[in-house]
């Protein structure tokens, strides 16, 4: 794996593997009898942008029951930046994982959202997923920086220092390398986003 998110990144990666890490990875096992959580997301997933209608309405009922479910967001992430995957999963992963932010960051009705350990986790995650996106270790740029953007409209700056932290980081080791390669364009596209 070319990425280690927290020691909490491992203890669900431990835990998912054990079959239990979050009420949707569970969900996904126990549904499938198999303890493959991201790899169950990314076939739903595929199976959701599918041409054939008989495969894209019940991976579409499948994926609105796990939206609901705590711990979702931090799933289609992990799928997201798990190098194993193909691109088009891991694409999908990250667009709905957007989505996911944009309907649970902040719950409409009770119980519909994200408690406060999981935005946490949820946003440290993507700041790690960014900082490798832009040294090139992770496709779609873009698109992470779109779950960066909608996170921002509800945390930022109030709830969320670390971002800040991050892109006066950044800002300042473009300043001291003096030169502009293609890492300090990915930089320019997250503050854009972000901005």
């Amino acid at each position: 794996r070319i990425w280690v998110l927290s020691r909490s990144a491992r203890q669900l990666s431990a835990a998912m593997a054990a079959g239990a890490a979050t009420p949707a990875a569970a969900m996904l096992a126990s549904a499938s009898g198999n303890g493959d959580a991201r790899g169950q997301v990314l076939l739903i997933l595929r199976a959701a942008a599918s041409a054939d209608a008989q495969m894209r309405v019940p991976a579409h009922r499948q994926l609105q029951e796990l939206e609901a479910q705590p711990g979702f967001a931090s799933l289609l992430l992990e799928a997201y930046a798990d190098a194993n995957a193909d691109p088009q999963g891991r694409l999908l992963a990250v667009l709905m994982c957007k989505n996911v932010v944009d309907r649970c960051w902040q719950p409409r009705t009770a119980g519909q959202g994200m408690d406060d350990e999981e935005r946490r986790y949820t946003k440290e995650c993507v700041l790690k997923l960014v900082t490798l996106a832009v040294t090139g270790a992770l496709p779609y740029l873009v698109e992470l920086t779109l779950v960066l953007r909608r996170i921002c409209r509800f945390d930022f700056p109030k709830q969320w220092d670390e971002l800040a932290h991050f892109i006066l980081g950044e800002l300042r080791r473009l300043r001291d390398t003096g030169g502009f390669d293609e890492g300090d364009l990915a930089v320019i596209v997250v503050l854009h986003h972000v901005l």
